[in-house]
């Protein structure tokens, strides 16, 4: 079995490095590296480096000061953008190398590197390091038994399979994004708080999965789902109705219906006065926006400044929803994607009696909810990681731009 890594680096800084590694990890046994010595003809750059990334088993990142160039208000390093492909997209091993001395880039913070710069490391050392590192997670990857029976309740299921029992219900695409227990920086006081860990789904719901509770003769149609809940309206089309946009035209109550008879498919219980046991639900607006902006307080999913390639807002000139799956490169510290801009999102928050505590949370009233993440006929202003709105539960005229995304509560 061969071993495939892929090497980013900083041209202006590491390319010799780089070359230098891929020759020697190439000579070992059971490895290939690619690192871009040249493109082949006639296909786009950008694609190949997706390509290859895609093939890989691991990639090597090799830091160094360039990586940090937008913070001199120069254009982003593109090795940026391999990272969030690889880790939160392609969800491939990372080990960075930290080649000269510099800030570590933020989607990988915490992650360990080898310290080639400062140890004074020999290039046949760095390659055995490498070695080291790949051999762990490689030999867990062999070693995994395969997953318990979907049977079981989701919420005792693995991580994974999560994300089947839902996709098979509802289809693709789908995946849980974890998001650990902890503090954060909230709202625009830049207040902390601290919440308890949860999963959110990393795409809204699209108009294809809404559309299968449209059909089920135990959906949208039957009364269980509307009990203690305002009288149901008549169902709206979204405008563009293709089976990967975000759905809209979605009133909070059908939000409500909807995670509802997804928590009653798993084999949950939708009862209105403990929506904290939903095995599926709206995120509350606190942790919509940790989910968005992480740990450090940044403005958008991204980092703190906008860019108009990684979001669908007025700035972008799309004039329409788009596919949830559209802006790779607007994923969120946890991997989340889609939160800026494309649709609004509902949450369970009452937009004027606002609760931390998922517990106290009233779905019976009929107060106006919070909504995230802005829309595609907005502005930037309103596609940060703070910005609030709402929108009322009764009234359907104003609901032509809403979606909502699901989120579920972990094991205490």
């Amino acid at each position: 079995m061969t071993t495939k890594i892929f090497i980013s680096y900083a041209k202006k800084d590491t390319r010799e490095l780089a070359l230098a590694l891929a020759d020697a990890l190439n000579q070992m046994d059971g490895v290939s590296a690619w690192v871009d010595r040249s493109l082949r003809a006639g296909q786009s750059w950008e694609l190949q480096i997706q390509q290859e990334i895609d093939a890989c088993d691991a990639m090597v990142v090799l830091y160094s000061p360039d990586l940090n160039r937008h913070k001199e208000g120069l254009p982003e390093s593109y090795v940026l953008n391999e990272i969030a492909y690889a880790k939160y997209t392609a969800r491939k091993i990372i080990i960075p190398v930290m080649a000269q001395p510099t800030t570590p880039p933020i989607a990988l913070t915490m992650e360990h590197y080898i310290d080639y710069a400062g140890s004074g490391l020999s290039l046949d050392e760095l390659v055995a390091a490498i070695s080291a590192e790949l051999d762990e997670p490689l030999n867990q990857n062999q070693d995994e038994q395969p997953p318990a029976s979907l049977e079981s309740p989701i919420r005792d299921r693995a991580f994974g399979e999560q994300a089947q029992a839902v996709t098979a219900i509802i289809g693709e695409p789908f995946q849980w994004c974890d998001v650990p227990a902890g503090a954060f920086i909230y709202g625009t006081a830049r207040e902390m708080l601290t919440l308890p860990g949860f999963k959110i789904s990393k795409y809204p719901v699209t108009c294809s999965q809404f559309q299968v509770f449209v059909d089920d003769e135990d959906g949208i149609q039957s009364d269980r789902w509307w009990e203690g809940l305002a009288k149901r309206d008549k169902l709206r089309a979204p405008r563009w109705n293709e089976p990967d946009y975000a759905r809209e035209h979605v009133t909070w109550y059908e939000s409500i219906a909807f995670c509802r008879w997804l928590t009653w498919k798993l084999g949950g219980s939708d009862d209105l006065d403990a929506v904290e046991n939903w095995l599926v639900r709206l995120p509350t607006e606190y942790e919509w926006e940790k989910a968005a902006r992480g740990t450090d307080g940044r403005a958008y999913p991204w980092g703190d400044e906008f860019d108009r390639s990684r979001c669908n807002t007025q700035e972008g000139g799309v004039g329409r929803v788009t596919s949830v799956m559209q802006y790779p490169l607007g994923v969120s510290p946890y991997g989340v994607m889609d939160m800026s801009g494309n649709t609004w999102e509902w949450t369970l928050t009452q937009f004027y009696h606002a609760v931390v505590d998922l517990q106290h949370e009233d779905l019976r009233s009929e107060s106006v909810r919070s909504i995230r993440g802005s829309h595609w006929n907005y502005f930037r202003n309103t596609a940060i990681t703070t910005y609030r709105d709402w929108n009322g539960v009764l009234n359907r005229m104003n609901n032509i731009s809403i979606g909502f995304r699901l989120a579920c509560s972990l094991p205490a």
